[in-house]
């Protein structure tokens, strides 16, 4: 406070000086108020004093002109001071140098260096003090060039490089990220001093190098240099990691030591090396030890705690620090932002957004990335998309964000075209944005794209990239191109387990489960360790007979591993025990669950319907609905599944009455399954009625009730139901046909069944199916229509295999006389001589046969009927 007051009581004299400066202007008291004023940073009285100095034609000259252009650089005001510049008659050397550093230091980097260009035009010779300032105007990779043509000058120069130089040069190759070269002119400063370790020590913090920022650390104490509040800044800033740690805490000792924890600048660092080191506890007793905290020192501990996954407490010490008076800035709602990145922090994100949009204060890029993300990690992209829209300066992060967004809700089309927006607006991707652009290319199925993003990546030389290379052979293989996936994977050169999985992926998703087992067991050789992700995917592609041996064994792993009690990993040992046909390993794995949710149940309930095992079925139901367990969708889909194989109406009943009450009977796939379960149970009415009730249809909605028709024979209402269907727009696919041709059979409509399959091929451009063409066999067989049946077979365009011939047979039993039996059967064993069941067939057919047939055989009436069908073919 003493400070303060002195600070103040000075501020006032100066006041006074200025305001009596008409009756005390001598050049020396004006050049002296001039000086005070940029030591105090008083623009205000600066600019009163420089109006007094142009009324008195004082401004002219020389010595006070470069006082004000270094008045005005104190203070910040970078326009007055190229304004001043430019009203000066007189400049030299040190005027030249305050205009430099003014452009410099606002950034404007190019204009620095053609100062010092015009400087030398007109005739001016920079010194150790100007090449200094404009070498600090090349300190980022676009302006490198013009720093390296000064340090070529500098060394045609042939003078000594001052330390002052030395410097300027280290800490321009530093920051342009050329390390080597500020190493190598570093080691030839002999004068070093606490600046130039400083910006050695720096350099090597910023690229991530904190051990040989370390060992520097030590070679400046013992060459007698101590470091200064920059020196430990960038110390701090060296550590960044949970190793790092212990030498965190000794220079935080050091700090104390000095007596220097108090200030804000180094109190801030403090935090945010803790939260870098992972010391949530030790960040926070920084924090509460200190008495004055500004906006960067909450800022820094908020941040702490977004990092270290600590949402609540960030947005606890959000409302804190404004309940306190402090004033966030951009920097700090970023911060805050981020840690809004779930459902519970919206509503204070949404708070922080509004109060963003009333403050004085704009949202600056990194805050306007931040929002945006808020609302992407929480599902609303279209307001993400609308803070996207508003940014006017938009970076590859917020390009990612907003790519990421929308594949995260299942909008992957959207995030190629932003992809492709991106590309066209001229900003290169990253690795993150590519790793999400191929994650929507593999949702997307966008074969093209893909291989597109994939020529990118290899263009920017990142193939070799894990993370990029696991994406991309995760993405070809749910194209089901193999040969391409097969490449990249045995390319990687580091190769982990999530590159592992995703091979193993691939080829589960083409049916290649064989070789999904294969890498499985060599990358078990390499002693790469399999996730619970890994296995998941071996568990499903154990799922059948020939497998479960490989599947046990996996089981056995999988008790002693860390994730036995996974509760979606046991889920899936369950699911291949089931797919297995082994219902009581199936059973002992639900039982012995510590942990199950609906899936687990959905999976119980799906292995007791995959063994024919109904009545587990509904018992199992029963038991879930005893423990609370809400049955979703799938749960429904076994259980009417279960009810409908076992004609089970009262069950049925019960469970529609449910799926009622739990609004699933508007979903279209479950309001089919009721359709189903109620034909199987023979309630036609009811079925008709819930038809009659569904919002929505597709062609599986038609095709249940058809074929619920067909079955019972309601040979009009099919044809009728056929005709409706048609006129709602909706077409016919093959199971509407068989279930046509089927009808047609039982009812004895040959005529209509023809008329019907020459319609579809011809009218709708049908290819018949072997299916299809079964059902016109079947047909002519189930009528005693035997001449058209075997003449219809002969005529087929494709070769009828022993499968058709048996079927037409079986379907012609106490029709055939045994000369045609005869001549069937033979046909059969010329396709299948191995089959035992012709013989059987033959000889079922001389006990019971006829000599000659007596069935319907009229020439004409045989060919006008087949050769329209075949011929239409």
């Amino acid at each position: 406070m003493i400070v303060q007051d002195k600070a103040s009581i000075d501020s006032h004299k100066l006041k006074l000086s200025i305001d009596l400066v008409g009756h005390q202007d001598d050049f020396q008291n004006l050049s002296s108020l001039v000086q005070k004023c940029s030591a105090v940073k008083d623009l205000s009285g600066g600019k009163r004093l420089h109006a007094h100095l142009v009324k008195r034609g004082l401004h002219k000259n020389l010595l006070l002109g470069n006082r004000l252009l270094q008045m005005y650089l104190s203070c910040g005001s970078f326009r007055d001071v190229v304004d001043c510049f430019l009203s000066m008659h007189q400049r030299n050397g040190f005027s030249w140098n305050f205009l430099i550093t003014a452009h410099a230091r606002d950034a404007q980097h190019d204009q620095a260096v053609c100062d010092f260009q015009r400087m030398q035009c007109e005739g001016f010779l920079p010194n150790e003090h100007i090449f200094a300032s404009v070498l600090s105007a090349c300190t980022d990779k676009a302006a490198i060039l013009n720093g390296k043509r000064v340090h070529t000058q500098l060394m045609e120069s042939e003078s000594q490089f001052s330390v002052a130089v030395l410097n300027a040069l280290v800490n321009m190759y530093s920051k342009c990220s050329f390390l080597t070269d500020a190493r190598r002119l570093f080691d030839q400063v002999l004068d070093r001093n606490v600046v130039s370790w400083t910006s050695i020590i720096s350099a090597y913090s910023q690229h991530g190098q904190g051990e040989d920022a370390f060992i520097l650390y030590l070679q400046m104490h013992q060459e007698g240099v101590l470091p200064n509040r920059v020196t430990f800044s960038s110390m701090l800033d060296a550590c960044v990691t949970p190793d790092s740690l212990i030498e965190g805490k000794r220079l935080h000792a050091y700090i104390v030591g000095c007596e220097l924890q108090s200030e804000l600048v180094l109190a801030s660092g403090l935090v945010t090396m803790y939260g870098n080191c992972g010391s949530l506890k030790d960040a926070y007793e920084v924090f509460m030890c200190l008495n004055e905290r500004n906006t960067i020192l909450w800022t820094s501990m908020i941040w702490g705690c977004i990092k270290l996954e600590q949402p609540d407490r960030a947005l606890q010490l959000y409302g804190r620090m404004l309940s306190e008076g402090g004033l966030p800035d951009a920097i700090t709602y970023s911060s805050v932002l981020d840690g809004c990145a779930s459902q519970e922090g919206l509503v204070i994100g949404k708070h922080v957004h509004a109060a963003s949009v009333t403050s004085a204060l704009p949202f600056d890029s990194a805050a306007m990335t931040s929002l945006l993300n808020m609302y992407g990690r929480n599902g609303i992209p279209e307001e993400a998309r609308l803070i996207f829209d508003k940014m006017k300066t938009r970076t590859t992060l917020s390009w990612t964000y907003m790519i990421a967004s929308y594949v995260q809700c299942g909008e992957s089309k959207a995030a190629i075209q932003l992809f492709m927006q991106m590309q066209t607006d001229g900003l290169h991707p990253d690795k993150v944005t590519l790793w999400r652009v191929v994650e929507a290319c593999r949702n997307e199925a966008a074969i093209h794209e893909g291989k597109w993003v994939h020529g990118i990546i290899i263009e920017d030389s990142l193939e070799s990239d894990t993370a990029l290379a696991t994406a991309l052979v995760s993405m070809y293989g749910k194209f089901e191109n193999l040969g391409d996936a097969q490449y990249i994977f045995c390319s990687m050169k580091d190769r982990n387990t999530v590159s592992w999985t995703a091979m193993i992926t691939g080829y589960i998703h083409c049916d290649a489960d064989k070789e999904a087992l294969l890498l499985y067991d060599q990358m078990q050789q390499e002693g790469v360790i399999p996730n619970r992700v890994t296995a998941v995917c071996i568990l499903s592609a154990c799922a059948n007979e020939s497998h479960v041996t490989k599947g046990r064994r996996l089981h056995v792993y999988i008790a002693n591993s860390d994730f036995f009690h996974d509760v979606v990993v046991t889920t899936a040992l369950l699911s291949m025990y089931g797919k297995c046909d082994r219902l009581d390993d199936a059973r002992r794995v639900f039982d012995e669950m510590n942990v199950r949710n609906v899936i687990s149940w959905n999976a119980m309930l799906a292995a007791y319907t995959y063994c024919g095992c109904n009545d587990g079925v509904l018992e199992l139901f029963d038991q879930m609905l005893f423990q609370g367990v809400i049955p979703n969708k799938v749960s429904f889909f076994s259980l009417l599944d279960a009810c409908a194989s076992q004609a089970n109406l009262s069950r049925g009943n019960f469970i529609h009455s449910l799926a009622v009450k739990s609004g699933y009977d508007l979903d279209l796939d479950i309001s089919n399954v009721i359709l189903n379960m109620y034909g199987k149970c023979g309630k036609l009415k009811d079925a008709r009625e819930v038809f009659k009730q569904m919002r929505l249809l597709d062609i599986v909605s038609w095709n249940t009730m058809i074929c619920l028709w067909a079955q019972h024979g309601h040979s009009k209402t099919v044809f009728l139901s056929l005709e409706e269907m048609l006129v709602k727009g909706y077409l016919p696919d093959g199971i509407t046909h068989s279930a046509v041709l089927y009808v047609c059979g039982h009812a004895g409509l040959i005529s209509e069944g023809v008329h019907y399959f020459i319609s579809f091929v011809k009218d709708h451009n049908v290819t018949p199916t072997a299916d299809l063409w079964h059902c016109m066999i079947y047909m002519f067989a189930r009528s005693g229509l035997m001449q058209m049946g075997q003449t219809f077979l002969e005529k087929l365009p494709v070769q009828p295999s022993s499968i058709t011939w048996t079927s037409f047979c079986n379907a012609s039993e106490g029709h055939s006389d045994i000369d045609r039996g005869e001549y069937i059967i033979k046909r059969i064993i010329e396709l299948d001589e191995e089959n035992a069941s012709p013989y059987v067939m033959l000889s079922n057919m001389y006990a019971t046969g006829k000599s000659g047939s007596d069935c319907v055989s009229d020439s004409s009436y045989v060919d006008e009927f087949v050769c329209q069908a075949v011929g239409s073919c």
